[in-house]
């Protein structure tokens, strides 16, 4: 159980404030990474009396606003911020697009004003420490907590009625109907608990799927009038009533203070005023992802932060050696906190970066000796460290890599690969043809056929094929590993593949279920198909990268 870190933009200021004489004279251009990265971005612009732009206006070589001069002369020594990191992807993605820039002559330094323990190494500079879990006044509406919250509607989803809309009659379901939506969040609610009467659930739904507000339950007042919930009281009791029954949930977005102040005080749990943007937590601690994960990671505190913290600062001295210790401890944590999922037990490895890596059974391969291993690789963005690292360890293999994003085959083109790595500017779905990616704005590089961020525009035709083509095409009846990263597509690629004629040693899948209407059950169904076909789960990371074996093929061997 740990406490939930919540900072407001006074905050932000302030932490920049104190902590901006940490930073090197003479930064002539301050980059700010889409979205959050620019709030800061623009703060520390400010500050320094310097110039700022966007990432993608950087890379693009795009025009200053002011029009004086491109961004390509701005000056030599350039700032990339972004708000917060805690696993470095965000930063990784732009020090890969950034390799396809000419850079030469400039000194680049990367911020993140807000970063965990683990985190510090992906950047040069960091302001403040703030551990998981934290939330920002700026991400809020759009944050993972989201899928473990609960949600009131009116005056958080959409306008409060006003009173004469309000008359328990026809103007009140007419609003329903039509209430203008304030924010709708793109993740998966866990309940809307809202203090309207039952009898309005017909056109509440309505208005929900009109909206695409993706929920999992709806809760809804069963009194028979609004005279009746005035005369009981029971808007903020009957939300806190539901809050504290569903032990699954850790936040409550509500819209009016008063409200948030009783419903955090009855129930002993976080609550969010929207009215306000304040978080009313002094109550009971905030349970992040699952209470065993938490005992998991704050055993791990205790036992190894006291003790191994001080040993890698005094004995080990080279900052890489100390990385690699952090990434050991952190597949401690992965193995610890993800057992529930772990259907077969074999010898496997965490191979790659924390990024781009993926855990692989090594008996299964170990047992080729001299044969050819085949490896397909769908994804691969700018990290390639999992293909590397299976080409230092088997010399008997041949990796066929997958991806057809822009950004991609230029950092491709830039690499020194070997010849027993082959890669194909082709996307793996479950149909061939041309298909159209987007580019979400939180992710860098990660194209995908979902269009997850209806605010981007950015969009690109690309070509498709199927695994089963693929393998017809290279006369391959059998492969070794099969590593899906591809966005989202996991699910309809799984489920057209005809593993009764294609055959594989291991699944390497990364699930992108939280982002996917339903994504839960879709999980559990591609599982269970994985399951009939004599696939079993291994190994699984809470980045929700799984691993599978196939047991029939063990059983072979």
């Amino acid at each position: 159980m740990a406490q939930l870190n919540y900072k407001t933009y006074s905050d932000l200021l302030l932490d920049i404030k104190k902590n901006i004489n940490k930073l090197p004279s003479g930064i002539d251009l301050v980059v700010g990474i889409p979205r959050s990265g620019m709030i800061p971005a623009y703060m520390i612009g400010f500050a320094l009396n310097t110039k700022v732009c966007s990432f993608d206006e950087f890379i693009n070589d795009i025009t200053i606003s002011n029009g004086q001069r491109p961004l390509n002369e701005a000056g030599n020594t350039i700032l990339i911020v972004d708000d917060s990191s805690w696993s470095g992807g965000s930063i990784n993605r732009a020090k890969c697009a950034l390799s396809n820039k000419n850079i030469h002559g400039k000194t680049i330094y990367f911020l993140a004003v807000y970063v965990t323990r683990e985190a510090r190494d992906y950047v040069d500079f960091w302001f403040v420490t703030l551990p998981l879990p934290r939330m920002f006044q700026w991400n809020y509406m759009n944050h993972g907590y989201i899928e473990q919250s609960c949600f009131d509607i009116d005056g958080v989803l959409c306008v409060d009625p006003t009173e004469e809309e309000n008359d328990d009659g026809d103007k009140y379901r007419r609003f329903i109907l039509n209430a203008k939506p304030l924010y709708i969040p793109h993740y998966n609610i866990y309940a809307l608990v809202t203090s309207r009467l039952e009898k309005y659930r017909k056109e509440t739904e309505e208005w929900l799927k009109k909206n695409n507000v993706q929920y999992k339950h709806l809760y809804m007042l069963d009194l028979s009038s609004k005279e009746e919930r005035i005369r009981l009281n029971a808007h903020a009791k009957f939300k806190a009533e539901i809050y504290r029954r569903l032990d699954d949930t850790v936040l409550f977005y509500e819209s009016n203070l008063s409200q948030a102040h009783e419903i955090a005080k009855i129930t002993q749990k976080a609550v969010f005023c929207v009215e306000t943007d304040e978080l009313i937590k002094n109550y009971r601690n905030f349970s992040w992802h699952g209470s065993k994960e938490r005992k998991t990671k704050k055993i791990i505190k205790k036992i190894l932060r006291k003790i191994i913290k001080k040993i890698l600062r005094m004995v080990i001295f080279k900052k890489s050696w100390r990385i690699k210790i952090r990434e050991i401890i952190k597949r401690f944590v992965i193995r610890q906190s993800n057992k529930k999922n772990i259907e077969i037990r074999c010898r496997y490895k965490w191979l790659g970066t924390t990024y781009g890596g993926f855990d692989v059974c090594l008996d299964a391969l170990d047992v080729k000796k001299k044969q050819e291993i085949i490896v397909y690789s769908a994804g691969v963005g700018c990290d390639i460290s999992f293909d590397m690292e299976l080409m230092k360890r088997y010399e008997n293999i041949k990796i066929l890599a997958f991806d057809p994003t822009p950004i991609s085959l230029e950092w491709i083109k830039k690499q020194r690969i070997p010849p027993n790595y082959r890669f194909y500017p082709v996307g793996i779905s479950d149909k061939e043809g041309k298909e159209k990616m987007y580019l979400p704005e939180s992710h860098g590089v990660s194209f995908t056929v979902h269009d997850w961020d209806v605010s981007n525009k950015d969009t690109v035709e690309v070509k498709m094929e199927t695994i089963g083509g693929i393998m017809q095409k290279n006369g391959h009846e059998f492969v070794d590993i099969l590593k899906l990263d591809i966005e989202g597509s996991e699910f309809s690629v799984l489920r057209t593949i005809d593993f009764k004629s294609q055959f594989f040693g291991q699944i390497l899948v990364e699930f992108h279920d939280r982002f996917i209407e339903d994504g839960e059950k879709e999980l559990k169904r591609t599982i269970n198909i994985l399951r009939e076909n004599g696939y079993y789960c291994f190994a699984c990371s809470p980045f929700h990268e799984y691993s599978f074996i196939n047991v029939r093929h063990i059983r072979n061997k």
